[in-house]
Parts: C-alpha cells; structure tokens; sequence
C-alpha cells in the first residue's frame, strides 16, 4: 500500500479504502489535481483520466474499474449551454454498472459540496457505498486551477 500523505487528515482506515493498484478512473478536468492525486499515491500512475463529462459516461462500463474518483464541476456543456455534471455521470455510472459484490468503490472527491451531496444521495440510493472525501485532506489545493 502507498504510504498516506503526511500531513493529513484522512485516517489510516480511510486511506485503505481509497488507495487502489489496479483499474482506477479518474473524471476530473483538473489536470494539476489529477498529478497531485498520483504524486500523493491516493491513485496509481496508471490510472486512467477522464477529462470532461461526455468521456467520464462512456467510461462507464461494468467490470471496467475497480476504483472510480467523481469530480462534480466538470467544465462540460451540451451544444445548447446547458452544464454537464458528475451528477450526471454518476447517473450513468448507476445506470451501467450494478451495485453489490464486485461493484467499484466510488469516491466522491468534488469540491462543490452541494454537488457532492447530490452525487453521494443518488450513489446510496441507488445501492452504492460511495466515499466521501475532500481533496485538501489529501493535499493542499494552493496553485491549482
């Protein structure tokens, strides 16, 4: 397991939950927050990076990941202005992959907490046991876009 981030304020408990070597989406279109999660270890290197909302849903496939970290404010739009959220690509998550036994772990890491609840309500009403962290737990967001 990567060593936790010191200092930090994500527990040990925690920091096993969310470290994950294998299948890891990342949907996030904040690439300076995308290298400081993997210079901090909370995912790996190779860990694949979805950079807007559209790519983030047609990532979303059963037994594709085992890990998947949701952004909330994506910077996406449809041709007619209207915002595209995590929201709604954890509608799609919900959608195409089954929560239970074999189910990624999801983790919530947006800094919009209104957002962030929203996705965190649809996730366990839907069946899931998303994680709920705030990125400055990992790292701190001074010069990051």
């Amino acid at each position: 397991m990567p060593p936790r981030p010191t200092p930090s304020r994500i527990s040990d408990a925690t920091w096993e939950q969310l470290v994950s070597t294998d299948r890891v989406l990342v949907v996030d279109d904040c690439r300076s927050r995308l290298f400081c999660l993997k210079e901090y270890h909370a995912i790996p290197e190779w860990a694949t990076h979805a950079g807007d909302a559209h790519e983030g849903i047609a990532r979303m496939e059963p037994d594709s990941w085992d890990a998947i970290w949701l952004d909330h404010d994506l910077a996406t739009h449809t041709p007619d202005g209207k915002a595209v959220t995590g929201l709604d690509v954890t509608r799609a998550l919900i959608d195409r992959i089954p929560p239970g036994p074999g189910a990624p772990k999801i983790i919530v890491h947006s800094t919009n907490l209104e957002g962030a609840r929203s996705m965190m309500a649809a996730l366990r009403e839907a069946g899931f046991e998303p994680i709920r962290v705030a990125i400055t737990d990992i790292f701190p967001l001074e010069g990051l876009d």
